[in-house]
């Protein structure tokens, strides 16, 4: 979690930064580790994507958010202890 807190570090401090303005931050760090911590932070929704490459820190007015599976299991579940 200390790699993504840094990316979103890096990522707050200069709104619309690129993957490649992110490596040059991080030289030690490979880019297959970079992209997927962006990806990760990008599914989370801490950060969204603004231009091809480009990412910022989401807004919080931003309701937008992936189901998970809690999303579809607990229905099913209660579902099923209601008939019971």
């Amino acid at each position: 979690m200390l790699f993504q807190d840094q990316i979103l570090a890096i990522i707050s401090a200069q709104p619309g930064i690129s993957i490649a303005d992110i490596r040059e931050a991080l030289p030690d760090v490979k880019r297959n580790s970079i992209v997927s911590a962006v990806a990760r932070l990008r599914e989370s929704g801490r950060i969204e994507r603004v231009g091809v490459g480009a990412y910022r820190v989401a807004r919080s007015d931003n309701p937008e958010r992936k189901p998970d599976a809690r999303d579809y299991i607990r229905p099913l579940l209660s579902r099923l202890m209601g008939r019971r």
